[in-house]
């Protein structure tokens, strides 16, 4: 009894199956298709856009690969993935997204090679993981988010018209891609921009900063040649006349130039020590006059 039970079972789901699984005298079987193109085709008629799984080498595919899986639909509006083994780039692995569209391959989104490379965009990665993005909004990026207002952004081989091939870290608020604010820049020239995109130097930093020290290298003389006797300084009143004419003092910039072109610290520092060096020789040199009418002045009242 319980094997007529069974047979009967088997027969009933072999009469409900038949009318959707259909094997070719090619050896092709299809599941929702009388014509599988596939060694397994599964399909969902008459919508095309429902997922199906190939096994086999998919129509459309060039390179005629060995094997391929793809999820998705066949038609124009469709979503899905497509693996697919190339023959033609031996020892790689590719995965599109979009299916295929109407027997059009999808551009290929990801590649694998058998070295252990993975492209993201590109279907020859020359390293571990090689992105590579095809315009210069911002070349191969990655993005690291939740669910907040706010992105990181890191951009790798951005390529602007203004600013030139660089490194970026920005962040978007309120998840834009269009309102990208950078917040670090690091050119081809090895020029390091924070809060700009032009670094002119090799840390350009447009705001403030904040250090316990500074140690700036000098590339100018330090001027203790000030307290050398062959050293020529100025008068008093050399100096008063050259202050009533420009209005700053000699071999210190004007203000205008400061505007302009900014302040060298190290330059600037040796200049102010040089004044502070020559101020001092003043002082002295005043010192010894007072010293010397103190003395003529007590001989005085001594008469």
């Amino acid at each position: 009894m319980k094997k007529i039970t069974f047979l009967l079972i088997l027969l009933i789901a072999q009469t409900h199956s038949a009318q959707s699984i259909f094997p070719t005298d090619g050896g092709n079987v299809g599941i929702g298709t009388t014509s599988p193109t596939n060694s397994l085709t599964i399909r969902k008629t008459p919508d095309q856009n429902f997922a199906h799984i190939y096994f086999g080498e998919p129509m459309a595919v060039s390179g005629q690969p060995s094997a391929s899986l793809c999820f998705g639909g066949a038609g124009i509006q469709n979503s899905g993935f497509t693996w697919v083994p190339s023959n033609t780039d031996e020892g790689k692995l590719h995965l599109s997204f979009g299916g295929q569209d109407n027997g059009i391959k999808n551009p290929i989104k990801m590649t694998f090679q058998s070295n252990g490379n993975v492209g993201i965009g590109t279907t020859n990665p020359l390293n571990g993981l090689h992105v590579f993005k095809l315009n210069d909004f911002n070349g191969g990026s990655i993005r690291f988010g939740h669910s907040g207002a706010y992105d990181a952004l890191l951009s790798f081989g951005w390529n602007n018209s203004t600013s030139g091939d660089a490194f970026k870290l920005s962040y978007s608020p309120h998840n834009s891609i269009s309102n990208v604010i950078d917040l670090l820049t690091i050119g081809i020239s090895g020029n390091v921009g924070i809060g700009t995109t032009n670094p002119d130097a090799k840390l350009a930093v447009n705001g403030t900063i904040h250090s316990k020290e500074v140690k700036v290298d000098l590339n100018v003389p330090a001027p203790d040649y000030v307290f050398k006797n062959e050293y020529n300084l100025r008068s008093l009143q050399e100096v008063e006349n050259f202050i009533n004419k420009n209005s700053h003092l000699p071999e210190i910039p004007s203000a205008k130039e400061f505007e302009k072109n900014g302040i060298q610290l190290a330059e600037m520092n040796m200049a102010l020590l040089k004044k502070i060096e020559e101020l001092t020789l003043y002082v002295i040199e005043q010192n010894k006059r007072i010293d010397a009418i103190e003395k003529e002045n007590k001989i005085l009242k001594k008469k």
